[in-house]
């Protein structure tokens, strides 16, 4: 066995050389291929679930970089104040590559679990917390398999969380580093993790209870201080103003007045989800759906036991993850209005703490070495079994929202969400009563009036629908979803002025909402400014070049304007994507016939009638055009 040099901290000697085996350099490459694997394969016949559909399927296909930028300037999705663009754009490069097919998502979440093993590798191995190979490649696995983790890696939603934490890691990795290069690492990883999801801005929290732990990182003056820390503050204030711009008005509400033990709560439920997971999904759970006293004895056991095996460790090393499993659990512990009290992904950042612990440990001459790489092992074996057990009712969404509402039955959002999957599949009304039960649940919440004011607009009761969609804009003006349906239903209304309006609105919250150009369009037809409906649907070919729709709708109101020549191409372009579309044949022999050019009009009503046997007018226009004799 070689022995690397000790690392002296604070007097006391971590061994970084327990184990050497000569295929250890190998072990961060195994443990990411085989999280990789585990979550390719777990996630393989997914679909799109809950949030997926607001964050790929409803938005627009992105066509340049200059879509993918727009990111910066645009709430994350919705009615909910998040400022994510890094994350979005993230699905939006995909959407551009591989449209609404799911499968590629989730292979990208698969891999980017991979990537957190190994950065979890390359934070663990840093010089100040002296862990080994082999041990460091058993923490890590342990932490990617851990059911938080699934829980961010098997719903595509969950990238959310698994991009900023990948940058956080980087973050301070880097800063466990203190070169230039490293320096540089922390502070564009930590931006970047900033510009990835709200978790990030704990960061620095976590980098001075790494520089007040271990005395080699720690500045010597006040001035030294202030000059490692000014480029993180300059990251902050960058942020903080790009969110300010975005989310007018949106500033965090305070939650621990009215809920002072809220933070205790949360930091329990890390507790007894780092060390005692539930083995079925528990999603977003109330108070009463967590606490379980079964799993908070095992959980007080293990950590009792994690204790022991770990005397003979620095108290740099203890105090250091003791400081990450607290402060990365802030952002979401109740201290502000979040969206839902308690969630395993909230956690997933923080069970890192407890592997590495261990797989500091088991790098020493500890008491417990073999007993901890032997729970190690178990622990990731487990946690394999954990999430096969736990993929099927991610991969059924009516099952999943289904299971959630029976495990949170006061979940306003479980019963939203299953009502948005209710409308997708036809059924309307039973999508009706779920959004009203998940108002009744919380009043004002922006998302499901504005789901109940599509579903009743889809029921032509549109006078209802503006009532609800004006609430939801009222509490959300910036919500372009919202402002988008208001359009629909006030021109389901004939209130045309106040539906332009509307949609206007909604473009200029969201330059790239194609089906907003598209309604607009229409709009604007009704109220004969044919020039200024196809301006819109130019805007809408711009940003859809592949929709067929766009192209179809500019013919005929080129045609109508006695612009002949320039709809014949039109309708040409759509055939050129969808050769088997009967209304573009038909439009494009009746633009033809109107040319004079018979036999090339004869050729596409019979094209018509053959995509859609019976049609009258195809029929007529066939017989019209037909050669003599």
């Amino acid at each position: 066995m070689v022995r690397a040099p000790a690392l002296r901290e604070n007097g006391a000697v971590i061994s970084a050389s327990t184990f050497r085996p000569r295929l250890s350099p190998l072990a961060p490459w195994a443990v990411a291929l085989a999280v990789v694997a585990v979550y390719g394969t777990l996630s393989w016949d997914s679909g799109f679930l809950y949030d997926d559909q607001r964050l790929i399927e409803d938005e627009t296909r992105p066509n340049s970089a200059g879509d993918l930028l727009r990111t910066f300037a645009e709430p994350h999705y919705g009615a909910l104040p998040y400022y994510r663009p890094l994350t979005r754009a993230s699905y939006l490069a995909q959407k551009a590559l591989s449209g609404d097919d799911p499968r590629p998502y989730h292979m990208v979440n698969a891999l980017l679990a991979g990537t957190v093993a190994l950065a979890t590798w390359l934070l663990l191995r840093s010089p100040p917390l002296g862990t080994a190979r082999i041990p460091t490649a058993l923490g890590a696995a342990v932490f990617a398999l851990h059911p938080a983790t699934g829980a961010c890696a098997l719903p595509i939603a969950g990238r959310d969380s698994l991009l900023p934490l990948l940058f956080v890691l980087l973050s301070v990795a880097g800063h466990l580093r203190p070169t230039p290069a490293w320096r540089a690492v922390s502070w564009s990883s930590f931006l970047a993790a900033l510009f990835s999801k709200e978790l990030a801005v704990a960061t620095p929290l976590i980098l001075v209870a790494a520089d007040v732990a271990f005395a080699q990182l720690r500045p010597a003056t006040i001035r030294s201080w202030a000059q490692r820390y000014l480029p993180f503050v300059a990251a902050l204030v960058i942020y903080a103003a790009a969110r300010a711009v975005v989310l007018v008005g949106q500033a965090p509400d305070l939650a621990v007045l009215d809920r002072p033990l809220g933070p205790f709560e949360s930091l329990l439920f890390g507790l007894q989800t780092t060390l005692a997971p539930a083995i079925s999904l528990v999603y977003e759970p109330p108070s009463s759906g967590w606490l379980d006293p079964v799993r908070m004895a095992t959980a007080l056991i293990v950590a009792t036991a994690i204790r022991w095996a770990t005397l003979g460790l620095p108290r740099p090393v203890l105090a250091f993850w003791g400081a990450w499993f607290v402060i990365l659990q802030l952002p979401s512990a109740n201290l502000f209005v979040q969206e839902t009290l308690f969630d395993e992904r909230y956690v997933f950042p923080a069970t890192l703490a407890a592997p590495a612990i261990l797989a500091a440990a088991a790098s020493g001459a500890t008491r417990a070495r073999a007993v901890i790489v032997a729970a190690l092992i178990g622990a990731a074996l487990a946690f394999v079994l954990m999430q096969a057990h736990r993929a099927p009712i991610y991969a059924n969404p009516r099952g999943f929202h289904e299971r959630w509402a029976t495990t949170n039955p006061t979940s306003a959002s479980a019963r939203n969400g299953l009502g948005t999957l209710q409308f997708r599949d036809g059924q309307v009304e039973s999508a009706i009563a779920s959004f009203e039960t998940s108002l009744r649940l919380r009043p004002d919440d922006a998302q499901a009036l504005n789901n109940l004011g599509s579903a009743l607009v889809a029921t032509n009761r549109s006078t209802e629908a503006v009532s609800m969609l004006r609430r939801a804009v009222a509490l959300h003006p910036a919500f372009a979803k919202a402002w988008y349906n208001l359009g629909n239903a006030l021109a389901a209304t004939d209130r045309l002025p106040e539906s332009e309006a509307a949609y206007r609105e909604a473009l200029r919250l969201r330059p790239a909402y194609a089906q907003a150009w598209n309604n607009i369009a229409a709009v604007l037809v009704r109220l004969d400014r044919t020039d200024e409906a196809l301006a819109a649907l130019t805007e809408l070919q711009r940003y859809e070049p592949q929709q067929a729709r766009a192209g179809l709708n500019y013919g005929i109101l080129l045609a109508r304007g006695n612009r002949l020549p320039e709809a014949m191409a039109a309708y040409e372009g759509v055939i050129e994507l969808e050769p088997d579309n009967p209304d573009a044949h038909f439009n494009l022999a009746a633009v033809l016939e109107r040319l004079g050019r018979i036999a090339q009009a004869h050729a596409h009503y019979e094209a018509a009638l053959r995509l859609r046997p019976g049609w009258p007018l195809a029929a007529t226009g066939y017989a019209r055009t037909a050669p003599p004799g």
